[in-house]
């Protein structure tokens, strides 16, 4: 994750997609709403977007 100085990126621990959050106010917050969009937080991998989710179960 990277912080910007309008918001933060998540990125995926396996494709390296993009999401980006200019609402969220702190690191919590914006990963908190990364996993309400499906993102799975993972402890060695980091924040895995959806679609590697779908790819691999």
């Amino acid at each position: 994750m990277v912080k910007y100085k309008f918001g933060f990126i998540i990125i995926c621990g396996l494709c390296g997609k993009e999401r980006e959050d200019h609402e969220s106010d702190s690191i919590e917050a914006a990963i908190r709403k990364a996993v309400d969009e499906g993102w799975l937080d993972d402890a060695l991998l980091g924040l895995i977007c959806p679609s590697c989710v779908e790819a691999n179960p």
